[in-house]
């Protein structure tokens, strides 16, 4: 079994790094004895290898164009395996049992191509060249990813215990899904990119194991490297994802951002979060910005019952609307923390966009189109009132309630710019207000019940 004995091999000598390496399929199981050298290794059907927590370096190809390749058993736990041809080349880490460990890829700038889907039971370390995929074959690295060179994608699984891209590195994302599963032990990340990230249009699941609680770190500059579909599963509703931009105050998802479960939140409170696309707050999972004083802008934001938006301070601008034809809603808990919400940035056309909430603290309406048109129909989560804690502001577009009998509590300021609108002769409901101003080509609609006002403007 001794890879050090000379006897043991049809050459009668110990490879070297001249050598085709073959286990073939024989009664004695190839055990390393120490760190080798090959040109080329290949572990035929039927054959076992153990690295035995050694290093087999590999310098070349064999005449198949294969560096590696694996179609029998890696017995043990502790193989590892160094690449440094100085060429394009392919390799086979699709065992019939087993798994190599750790996985080192040192080769200049050349490709090495998966033919077939590798698993690794431990580490994987791009230090230069690139590992592809190839059209659709899935890597699963069990412990931590490092990449200082390339690493794609294609449109294969691919599955991650941790990301770290280096200034010299870069992920071609696939255009699947990236699902890291786990964190870096010495750094504490999950997802480190300090090079390059090309998304792909495809997503990035953060599917966290038992009380991990860790962080994100993406982007050289304001919005670059961003996520396109981001989705936070985690262990428990009370583990945490913390976000920072490694340079730079913005943070940019340019697809959708799911809560399935856990915490997400901002690591610095002045920065800026960015998702073009819908946020879902499902059961079980929270947003939460409650000392942060950086704008949140989404495209649509939806809270399901037994999830929770804890607001930032600062602005939360929704510019778009859910498939729902909401722009805002809340079917569990929002916590406005005395900030505003704005719908609409006066640009981004949306239609119809509907909210459903019960409490707001200052509340802005500048949609893409000016009153009577731009319509923002407006609801109670429950019950039948819906009170804004602050002010109103109507700068563009039309904000009414959408069933005529509701009641609408406003303890600060109404202003109703000159393209905006507040009301239609249609509501019955009561209005409170703490001060009411229109503005010239402003429109107020009263109801045909009772407006009340109690207080004064500054």
């Amino acid at each position: 079994t001794d890879y050090g004995t000379a006897a043991n091999w049809d050459t009668g000598s110990v490879p070297t790094s001249s050598d085709d390496v073959i286990i073939a399929n024989v009664s004695n199981d190839c055990v390393l004895d120490g760190s080798r050298s090959v040109k080329s290794f290949v572990v035929q059907a039927g054959g076992d290898f153990n690295g035995n927590a050694e290093t087999l370096t590999v310098v070349g190809e064999n005449g198949s164009g294969y560096a590696v390749d694996i179609d029998g058993d890696i017995v043990g736990t502790n193989t590892m395996i160094t690449i440094t041809t100085p060429a394009t080349t392919a390799v086979d880490f699709n065992p019939t049992s087993g798994a190599v460990r750790d996985l080192t890829i040192n080769n200049g700038g050349n490709t090495i191509t998966l033919t077939d889907p590798m698993t690794l039971s431990r580490n994987l370390t791009i230090t230069a060249g690139e590992l592809d995929t190839a059209s659709d074959r899935d890597l699963t690295v069990t412990g931590d990813c490092y990449v200082a060179g390339t690493l794609t994608g294609n449109a294969s699984a691919i599955s991650l215990g941790s990301l770290e891209v280096a200034a010299s590195g870069t992920y071609n994302a696939t255009t699947g899904t990236t699902t890291i599963t786990d964190e870096d032990s010495v750094t504490g990340y999950t997802w480190d990119v300090n090079g390059t990230f090309n998304n792909n249009d495809g997503g990035v699941t953060f599917d966290l194991g038992s009380g991990v609680d860790s962080h994100i770190r993406t982007g050289q500059s304001d919005g670059a490297n961003s996520f396109h579909n981001l989705t936070v599963l985690l262990n428990a509703s009370t583990n945490t994802l913390t976000m920072r931009p490694n340079a730079g105050t913005v943070m940019t998802i340019e697809g959708n951002l799911t809560i399935s479960e856990g915490v997400l939140q901002k690591n610095t409170h002045s920065h800026t979060l960015t998702v073009t696309g819908n946020v879902e707050i499902h059961a079980g999972g929270k947003i939460d910005a409650t000392s942060a004083s950086g704008a949140m802008n989404m495209g649509s934001l939806t809270i399901d019952a037994g999830g929770t938006y804890l607001a930032t301070t600062g602005t939360t601008t929704i510019t778009n609307k859910a498939s729902s034809n909401f722009a805002f809603k809340n079917s569990g808990t929002f916590t406005h923390n005395s900030g505003t919400m704005q719908i609409g940035d006066g640009s981004t056309s949306t239609g119809g966009a509907h909210l459903m909430n019960n409490t707001y603290y200052n509340l802005i309406i500048n949609r893409d189109e000016n009153a009577p048109d731009g319509n923002t129909p407006w609801r109670p989560s429950s019950g039948t009132e819906v009170t804004i804690a602050g002010n109103l502001t109507v700068t563009k577009g039309r904000f009414y309630r959408n069933s005529s009998s509701n009641s609408l509590v406003v303890t600060g300021d109404v202003d109703i710019a000159a393209n905006g609108q507040v009301g239609t002769s249609a509501a019955s409901g009561s209005n409170t207000f703490g001060s009411l101003t229109i503005a010239s080509g402003g429109t107020y609609l009263a109801t045909s019940g009772t407006t009340t006002i109690t207080n004064k403007n500054s």
